[in-house]
């Protein structure tokens, strides 16, 4: 059993207590490859039955690093293409599955309400059945069964060890392209979700981002793609011209911008019950970039144990839960 959070900006999977991250970014590789760079990112070489070769992809880091031709979408409706399914592999691969595995997926809420979909990718990931290597070690097969999708946000929900007993309790889970908001009442032991305000936001730590690449771009005329905006973002520096340039007060600007118009979209969702919440939790690794900014509109949030990996480790669980349901 596995849980996968294919966020937009990292994969995030969770089994049997092992965790793994790697950024949501692949590129075509080359066998020769697994030799250079051996702790930056990961080789995946994967072979279909059928097959006489394996195909070699870039993952993570290393297809930031070397790849041409890299594969970063924000497309909401990649969850079923082939990139993601080459993510899910060397994912599940680095958390020592193998054989046939039973797979939760996470998908924003909006994408989760449009069940045709939702289904469409429950049978991609069904139809998986192939041998795979990560970094040059052993072969393992692998084939995902029992595909069931989750809502980002309500994974992160049934992560926190205590919930408070009463009130209205709303979650955020911001990720890289989009926030998730999750409103419920709680009464004792029962949950009654508030499922009208539940929605997603285009709106996460990719807009800071891109609002510092705006300014890089107005103040020295040199365009960054994304990759490259998200790469000097996490270095916290960049050299131009053969000058260090320092970029803290663009970085900075640009959380306090995107901080502020997540809040903005929060009081507009949930405009009837802002001013009555009760208790606030921040999930998502966008929590960790822009949660100082949002407590500054909804003092009340704090942030839930591990936030990037919430959603993954909630995931587990239900998976879990619906085991034993359908056992009992």
């Amino acid at each position: 059993m596995i849980a996968i959070d294919l966020g937009f900006g990292y994969t995030k999977a969770y089994s049997r207590n092992r965790k793994i991250i790697l950024p949501s970014v692949i590129a075509p590789g080359q066998k020769d490859d697994i030799d250079m760079f051996k702790n930056v990112g990961h080789l995946l070489e994967i072979k279909r039955p059928g097959d006489l070769n394996y195909m070699s992809m870039l993952v993570g880091e290393r297809a930031i690093k070397e790849g041409r031709a890299v594969q970063f979408s924000l497309d909401s409706k990649k969850f079923s293409k082939e990139a993601s399914i080459m993510l899910a592999l060397t994912a599940a691969y680095l958390a020592g599955v193998e054989n046939q595995v039973r797979l939760g997926i996470g998908l924003p809420i909006s994408t989760f309400k449009n069940k045709e979909y939702r289904e469409e990718v429950a049978r991609a990931f069904n139809r998986i059945n192939c041998y795979i290597r990560v970094d040059n070690g052993p072969e393992r097969y692998i084939s995902f069964i029992n595909t069931t999708c989750f809502p980002q946000g309500i994974g992160a929900m049934y992560s926190i060890q205590s919930l408070p007993q009463e009130g209205l309790v709303g979650l955020l889970d911001i990720g890289f392209f989009t926030t998730d908001l999750v409103l419920f009442e709680k009464d004792g032991d029962n949950i009654i979700p508030l499922k009208k305000y539940f929605r997603s936001v285009n709106l996460g730590v990719s807009r800071a981002i891109q609002l510092f690449i705006d300014s890089f771009t107005d103040m020295t005329g040199e365009p960054l793609s994304l990759t490259e905006g998200i790469e000097v973002w996490n270095k916290g520096k960049i050299t131009y011209r053969g000058e260090v340039m320092d970029i803290r007060t663009m970085i900075e600007q640009a959380r306090n911008y995107a901080g502020k118009a997540i809040s903005n979209a929060v009081n507009e969702a949930w405009v009837e019950k802002i001013h009555r919440l009760d208790h606030v939790y921040l999930s998502g690794g966008g929590a960790l970039e822009l949660g100082t900014v949002i407590r500054e509109t909804l003092p009340k949030a704090v942030l839930v144990d591990d936030p990037q990996f919430a959603n993954a480790m909630g995931f587990y669980k239900m998976l879990g839960l619906a085991a034993s349901d359908k056992t009992a």
